[in-house]
């Protein structure tokens, strides 16, 4: 038996399945962070930031006819983006929004 502070293991290969099932909560938490959040934030914000010329494709979209970085022209000459690459977009504007207020509150901007 393995004793850290308060905790005690019984065995590593615990230790290890533990820290692999936690990975695997994690990953499940960010996926639907981005799919989520994400894609709702740049399905409402990207068309909005764009004036129309960008907009967000449906979650259920087939991703095979996308581009390697993640976006197609359609026939009007807009751009559309893959729901993956949009949750990734939405995500980081949820976090600039959070990292701005966090500073507003501080006071410090």
């Amino acid at each position: 038996m393995y004793s850290f502070g308060r905790f005690r293991i019984e065995s590593l290969r615990r230790v290890v399945f533990d820290r692999h099932f936690f990975g695997h909560r994690m990953r499940i938490l960010l996926h639907i962070l981005i799919e989520l959040i994400g894609y709702a934030v740049a399905k409402f914000a990207l068309p909005m930031f764009s004036f129309g010329k960008i907009y967000v494709g449906p979650l259920t979209a087939p991703s095979g006819k996308f581009g390697l970085i993640g976006y197609r022209r359609d026939e009007n000459g807009r751009i559309e983006i893959d729901s993956m690459v949009a949750g990734f977009i939405g995500l980081v504007i949820c976090l600039i929004v959070a990292f701005g207020l966090a500073l507003l509150i501080r006071g410090s901007l």
